[in-house]
């Protein structure tokens, strides 16, 4: 059975990759849905698969159409009041971990507020940036998925070792997305220093290139 599944597999995954790439095809909403929501949502399914709204097309666009707005009001951020019904007083902080292989990468933003900074945009990190398995893991992975999010800066990019798995991707990011400072231990700096030409010096020096501090 192997051989079949894998085809299948094969296929389904290019079927995702294909409609994907549809423009509208993801919608990324600021928050996740209420639990209210999604009470509602999955009986309004019910109601559907149960047969209640056979010959009452009135009601069931009516029910439709108050379950997209009661999401997209709920989701909105925008308003105090809507923040409010949430129960959203403090700052969000949103996770996102890339698909590399063998390495990481992690993108973590923050809410507006928590920083003291004021303003609307959240606070942008992201803790290492390689592969040791894919070679364009920056070009092909993590650049594409921050314009999908919508990141077109990030604030602190943090390499934690200078294994090349950890940090392959950064120039890529480099090239492509604003960074506004990147934070290496002691350790990473001074074995960057003791050995000149190495992956670890290079990186460091092409950081400095792109006019971004140390």
């Amino acid at each position: 059975m192997a051989l079949p599944l894998q085809q299948l597999a094969d296929f389904l995954a290019g079927l995702v990759d294909l409609v994907s790439s549809w423009p509208g095809s993801t919608l990324q909403f600021p928050q996740p849905p209420s639990i209210y929501w999604l009470v509602d949502a999955f009986g309004l399914v019910i109601a559907l698969l149960a047969g209640l709204f056979v010959r009452r097309l009135a009601a069931c666009l009516l029910c439709t159409m108050l379950c997209v707005g009661w999401l997209l009001m709920s989701t909105h951020h925008a308003t105090p009041l809507f923040r409010y019904l949430r129960m959203d007083h403090g700052p969000s902080l949103h996770v996102n971990m890339f698909a590399v292989g063998g390495g990481s990468c992690y993108l973590l933003r923050v809410g507006p507020g928590l920083f003291g900074k004021g303003g609307t945009r959240p606070h942008t990190i992201m803790f290492d940036c390689g592969s040791k398995q894919y070679l364009s893991v920056g070009l092909n992975t993590i650049v594409p998925a921050l314009r999908h999010l919508g990141v077109n800066r990030i604030d602190i990019l943090v390499l934690s070792h200078a294994d090349i798995n950890h940090f392959f991707g950064s120039l890529d990011v480099l090239d492509y997305v604003s960074v506004g400072r990147v934070l290496v231990s002691e350790y990473f700096s001074q074995g960057a220093s003791r050995r000149p030409e190495s992956a670890a010096d290079c990186l460091i020096d092409q950081i400095n290139a792109h006019g971004v501090p140390v």
